[in-house]
């Protein structure tokens, strides 16, 4: 945020629906989140006349997810504002495989700490879907450290409660999250307006192979263009090429051509 200030945007970040100390987070909701991302941009016109209809979209993991859903639903929900592109880094986009690394006890520790917030970003879609049920055993307090914004606590607590080996998925339960997360997965429709996509090779979390086959479907949907780059080294939250990102965004505002990896 300071650096994106520091070249001059106004700068708007969602809170997303359902956090707040009575929420229940709709993590990975493609439409909740998307639509969250442009109402912030119309919050922040609503505190600034200065602050111009012409918007991008800039997030890192659930922000990348978040993003990319904003570009999708721009069209029909963006009406007034007008997207000139978007900035997704290691993009949440399509987690469905989770559901089997979860039955076969191969959850990353990374994807550990993620699959309890999954978990309940599903009930919120579907109702009749139980999270509590997944990882039994769990009290109310240990959930709420799961599914807390302190990063440290969400971490140690999953370790200590070892939600790998906790998780408990019948046959109808799993094909139920399995369903949900094919739901939610990007893409679902044409992008509005270009995208920049990067991602590492080294994540644990969000697989490279996962991500590189959201690009390619929205590749074939057809619509405005892709630059894709897998990062060397790259792992989930250490990408770099800051300059790069920021660059390609500075670009997009006065209209210069891009490279499309499609």
């Amino acid at each position: 945020m300071a650096s994106l200030l520091s070249r001059g945007y106004a700068v708007a970040a969602t809170d997303y629906e359902g956090l707040n100390a009575q929420g229940s987070h709709a993590y990975l909701d493609r439409q909740s989140e998307g639509f969250n991302v442009i109402d912030s941009v119309r919050a922040l016109q609503h505190l600034s006349a200065k602050v111009s209809p012409r918007w991008a979209g800039y997030g890192e993991s659930q922000g990348g997810q978040a993003v990319w859903a904003a570009n999708e639903l721009s069209a029909a929900y963006g009406v007034g504002l007008d997207l000139v592109g978007t900035v997704a880094l290691s993009p949440a986009t399509n987690v469905t495989a989770l559901t089997q690394l979860a039955e076969n006890g191969d959850l990353s520790a990374s994807q550990q700490v993620i699959f309890p917030l999954v978990l309940t970003g599903a009930s919120r879609i579907d109702p009749t879907f139980t999270a509590s049920a997944v990882i039994p055993g769990v009290d109310q307090s240990e959930w709420d450290d799961l599914l807390g914004c302190d990063n440290e606590t969400r971490v140690r607590t999953a370790k200590e409660l070892r939600v790998d080996e906790a998780v408990t998925l019948d046959a109808h339960t799993s094909a139920q999250l399995d369903h949900i997360l094919q739901r939610q997965a990007l893409p679902q429709s044409p992008l509005d307006a270009p995208m920049l996509v990067l991602n590492g090779d080294a994540d644990d979390l969000v697989r490279p192979e996962w991500v590189q086959y959201s690009v390619e479907q929205s590749c074939a949907l057809g619509g405005p263009s892709i630059e894709h780059h897998v990062i060397a080294g790259g792992g989930h939250g250490n990408l770099g090429h800051e300059d790069q990102s920021l660059a390609w965004l500075d670009a997009r505002f006065v209209g210069q051509p891009m490279t499309s990896t499609c």
